[in-house]
């Protein structure tokens, strides 16, 4: 009976597999190498299924590895731990070193009943959204674009504007090479408007956001940049780690809280419980009239100001039903009611 010797079908299998993805690759336009990336631990599984087979096959005779495809078997898996990140760095650097396109962005949706809620989630843009009386959802602005190649006009490819069930969905989409993640859009300037009852919620990463005439709840979250809020009828929740806070022309609760910034809400009326809190800015609130609200103000570098009656750091107003706590590590707090 003929010597079998270990490794030998192994290298077979993955011989057939290369052929099949080099010819996908060729004709249909399939990723070799990252096929490769993904699927190289068949390699071991094959070699490792050979071994037991032999062991149960060939019990009786010493186990012999075909040295020639034990070879073959470590270079493909060298090629895919070593050539492919090569290939994907020498990518990114090529992505990296091009020149930015400009895309013109003019999108319109129809928004259904069903939907009650918009999210929008552009990592690096400036925002300007705004409430209207219509029921379309419109996204109007531009993308700087690190392109490898000629960029389209409003292609879902740079930025998602879709419906999910009860959600409006405006994304700008991760472009991937492989492993790595590279910031194709370097940054966006926006203009949304859609329905002014529509719930909200925003999350960028950097960059400027207004949001206008909103009459339902907002959850806005910016890593880093300043927040303006102006006409808003809802609970307002905005969080900013480096950035300003301003607010005009609100009603409802607010949890408000920078990192690195000032806070600023002017012409607010107090209908619910307050949160607003900075680690290093100060905090100026001017009220459209007095609140039923206790006022609670801590700043450790700081004065508390405004015509209120502070008293050991609280303040009661009217009744005292709605809770207002302010907090500034460094900085001062200021509150003002219209004079009576």
């Amino acid at each position: 009976m003929k010597q079998w010797r270990v490794g030998s079908i192994s290298a077979g299998l993955v011989l057939v597999m290369l052929g099949v993805l080099l010819l996908g690759s060729a004709f249909w336009g399939i990723s070799a190498m990252q096929w490769l990336l993904k699927a190289w631990p068949i390699t071991l599984l094959l070699l490792g299924l050979e071994i037991l087979a032999f062991q149960f096959v060939r019990k009786n005779e010493k186990l012999k590895f075909d040295g020639i495809s034990l070879v073959l078997l470590v270079l493909v898996i060298l090629s895919t731990l070593i050539i492919y990140p090569i290939q994907q760095v020498s990518v990114l650097l090529s992505v990296l070193g091009k020149e930015t396109q400009t895309a013109e962005v003019d999108r319109s949706l129809d928004l259904p009943d069903s939907v009650k809620k918009v999210v929008v989630d552009v990592p690096s843009s400036d925002l300007t959204i705004t409430g209207n009386e219509s029921d379309k959802l419109h996204v109007q602005g531009s993308q700087e674009i690190r392109a490898v190649e000629k960029v389209k006009k409003d292609s879902d490819q740079h930025l998602q504007v879709k419906v999910l069930g009860d959600t409006a969905v405006i994304r700008q989409p991760e472009q991937n090479w492989g492993l790595l993640s590279i910031p194709f859009i370097t940054h966006s300037q926006l203009d949304i408007r859609l329905p002014e009852n529509m719930e909200l919620k925003v999350t960028v990463a950097n960059g400027d956001v207004t949001v206008n005439n909103i009459h339902s709840n907002i959850q806005l979250d910016n890593a880093n940049g300043n927040i303006a809020m102006n006409n808003i009828k809802g609970n307002i929740s905005a969080d900013s780690a480096n950035g300003d806070i301003h607010t005009q022309k609100t009603k409802g609760e607010i949890w408000a809280s920078t990192a690195n910034g000032n806070i600023n809400l002017t012409q607010a009326t107090v209908t619910g419980d307050w949160k607003v809190e900075t680690d290093n800015g100060d905090i100026r609130i001017f009220l459209d009239k007095e609140p039923d609200a206790l006022v609670s103000g801590e700043s450790d570098l700081g004065n508390l100001k405004g015509n209120i009656p502070w008293k050991s750091g609280k303040a009661t107003l009217g009744s005292g039903k709605h809770q207002m706590d302010l907090e500034t590590a460094a900085g001062s707090i200021q509150v003002q009611v219209p004079d009576k």
